[in-house]
């Protein structure tokens, strides 16, 4: 009969675990980069022309609900890492309140505060604060809008989509 050794056959040399410990290392390090790539994650390209619209802007304000939608707006964006900046040429902002409806001009304005996250985006345009996410040439997400109506200040919420030009 052979005879074992005493120790355990879980135990491993000092080596081995070294080498182990090496290993699940590194393994930990690829999976914190997820599927992304050996770079980390990436990001999404928005730079360029876009044509922006935000529809289905409701609020209330001084006991009068307003909806509104914005239209057709030029945009040309830049993007350095995972941060943009940009312009939105003017645009119109058309309302209903009360059985009227009403429309006013939006002079262009710099898009600001812009930062892109994966394929999630965040930016403001004037009083206005813009999320949502990218794919491929189009973008579309949620938006608030704050306008001082002469009726207090009017509290926008909607939905918002661009696309690539």
């Amino acid at each position: 009969m052979e005879s074992r050794p005493e120790t355990p056959g879980w135990l491993i040399s000092a080596r081995s675990a070294q080498s182990i410990g090496l290993l699940a290392a590194a393994l930990a390090s690829l999976t914190a980069c997820g599927s992304d790539g050996p770079t980390g994650p990436q990001h999404a390209n928005v730079s360029g022309a876009w044509t922006y619209s935000a529809t289905n802007l409701s609020g209330t304000t001084g006991g009068v609900t307003f909806a509104c939608n914005i239209e057709g707006a030029s945009m040309s964006l830049s993007q350095t890492g995972t941060t943009f900046t940009g312009m939105i040429g003017s645009s119109i902002l058309s309302c209903f309140a009360e059985g009227q409806q009403a429309s006013a001009p939006l002079p262009g304005a710099p898009v600001i505060n812009g930062v892109v996250n994966g394929n999630n985006v965040l930016f403001d345009i004037e009083t206005s604060h813009n999320t949502g996410s990218v794919s491929g040439n189009s973008m579309s997400g949620t938006v608030t809008v704050w306008l001082d109506i002469g009726l207090g200040l009017l509290r926008l919420t909607g939905n918002w989509g661009a696309v690539r030009t």
